[in-house]
């Protein structure tokens, strides 16, 4: 698998989708953000992405919900997703499971924290 060079952020929280931005660009990703799910599948189906860094919790469509759409839907896109989150809820992170997910990054969470769980996903 390549490495990741164009990753999509997926998060309501301007605040969030900012910190994570900057970590991820100065890591070196080409980054795009959107304000909920409903906004990432119209640009998944746009452009390619190597990489989904979602919240869970968000109205219109959850990240679960577009975690499974990714896995399910019309794209069945087979790129890692990444769900970020403060929760700490087994019935969610055992259905992101069932669904695939790359890892979870837990809230608050510094560059290691990506840099670690971009690694584990992706294997050299």
């Amino acid at each position: 698998m390549e490495p990741l060079s164009r990753v999509l952020i997926v998060d309501d929280d301007e605040v969030c989708r900012i910190i994570l931005y900057q970590v991820l660009y100065k890591l070196g990703y080409e980054v795009s953000m959107v304000n909920n799910g409903h906004e990432a599948l119209l640009l998944l189906h746009e452009q390619d992405f190597q990489a989904v860094f979602t919240d869970v919790e968000m109205p219109e469509m959850t990240g679960l919900e577009l975690l499974r759409e990714i896995r399910t839907g019309l794209g069945r896109w087979s790129f890692p997703v990444f769900m970020v989150t403060s929760l700490n809820d087994e019935k969610t992170k055992l259905e992101a499971s069932e669904l695939t997910v790359a890892g979870f990054i837990t809230k608050p969470f510094t560059s290691v924290d990506i840099a670690q769980a971009i690694k584990q996903a992706m294997p050299s």
